[in-house]
């Protein structure tokens, strides 16, 4: 597929040495799609391939640490990240116990993320026929608190 450069804008993003394309009208409505929306994202996510650019882009250094031993990992065995609108801002490890998704992990890049971590674990839940969520370790420590209340708030 060949793109015309009259149909696509050159981005100007900050931090970013080499310019970006989009096309103009999916720069119209980028936003209004991510606004309202938190969703945990699979290590494999499209979104994720190009983990330099991904670190560019959004200040995420994301690795998928399944093969790290466990004493050298970060985020957790199989981290996922959260994307708030159009923001990362917190890794979760999963897992599931019975009808429990277990967030075994969570790390807040943003101390104020818990109203947007709250709804992705729930839907994550969701996904994975699970009717309760879990919580096991929050960094920072002092959000866990925060973050049960998000649980436990009705939606």
């Amino acid at each position: 597929m060949r793109v015309k450069f009259a149909a696509a804008a050159l981005l100007a993003i900050l931090a970013l040495a080499q310019g970006a394309f989009a096309h103009p009208d999916a720069l119209g409505s980028m936003g209004m799609r991510a606004r309202r929306r938190s969703v945990m994202l699979s290590p494999f996510d499209s979104l994720l391939w190009y983990r330099d650019r991904v670190e560019r882009l959004f200040g995420l250094r994301h690795r998928l640490e399944a093969y790290t031993p466990k004493a050298k990992r970060i985020f957790g065995y199989f981290a996922m990240p959260v994307l708030a609108g159009t923001r990362f801002v917190a890794l979760v490890d999963p897992a599931r116990d019975g009808d429990a998704l277990v967030a075994k992990q969570v790390t807040l890049l943003d101390p104020g993320a818990s109203p947007h971590v709250a709804p992705a674990l729930a839907e994550a839940a969701s996904w994975v026929g699970c009717t309760r969520v879990t919580l096991e370790r929050v960094e920072p420590a002092a959000a866990s608190s925060a973050l049960r209340r998000a649980l436990d708030a009705p939606s």
